[in-house]
């Protein structure tokens, strides 16, 4: 759907917004403050699924009240698309 730059907690960062059906996905990404790849994370807060995983040096947060299922398969989607790119540099 669209994409912004954001402010949180005093650092910018990338606001990528996409829709599975009725549903929107927030994905947030900045700059990993280690170097240390963290596997996902699967988390619910009032009624919102968040994952979180860190990957080429970057945090990535996706929240969303789409299903768990489904979001996963999102994340899963973007993670092998940051690998594609990465193997592709």
């Amino acid at each position: 759907m669209g994409g912004r730059l954001d402010y949180l907690d005093n650092r910018t960062i990338a606001a990528l917004v996409y829709k599975r059906h009725q549903h929107v996905i927030n994905l947030f990404i900045w700059p990993a403050t280690t170097g240390t790849e963290e596997p996902l994370r699967n988390l619910t807060r009032q009624g919102y699924h968040v994952m979180h995983w860190t990957q080429g040096g970057f945090a990535y947060w996706a929240i969303s009240d789409l299903n768990e299922q489904e979001l996963q398969e999102f994340t899963r989607l973007i993670q092998q698309s940051n690998e594609a790119i990465r193997v592709s540099s």
